[in-house]
């Protein structure tokens, strides 16, 4: 999906909600606003999920755990479709994260074998 960039009027709490959130999960600001965006509309589109529902579980009235069954169930499919097709932002954003030194884990030729791993401060083989 191609991105557009608009000008919206956004509160700063909600913000500063989203630096904050999006810094524990890794994902940018604005990724983390569309990403709340897209639990927004799946859940307003979830059958069997009430208006009313919706605004209490937007006011943190209700948790998850508040949820009837079928509302669970149909929350949980629609957050699992959204999460694997994540926004354009949030795809350059990770791929972004791979060329940094501070990357966890490992990279693909360490990965799947094409070179050796680098030792450790031990002389032994990293991940070994």
């Amino acid at each position: 999906m191609p991105t557009v960039q608009r000008t919206a009027e956004i509160d700063s709490n909600l913000i500063e909600a989203a630096e904050q959130e999006g810094s524990l999960l890794n994902r940018s600001t604005a990724a983390q606003i569309e990403h709340w965006i897209r639990l927004g509309r799946s859940f307003e589109r979830t059958p069997g999920v009430s208006h009313a529902r919706i605004r209490q579980a937007l006011a943190g009235e209700i948790t998850i755990d508040d949820f009837t069954e079928i509302e669970a169930e149909l929350f949980f499919a629609d957050l699992g479709t959204s999460m694997q097709t994540p926004a354009q932002a949030e795809r350059d954003y990770y791929a972004s994260l791979g060329g940094t030194p501070e990357a966890p884990g490992m990279s693909e030729a360490e990965l799947y074998g094409d070179t050796p791993s680098h030792s450790d401060q031990r002389g032994t083989s990293a991940g070994k």
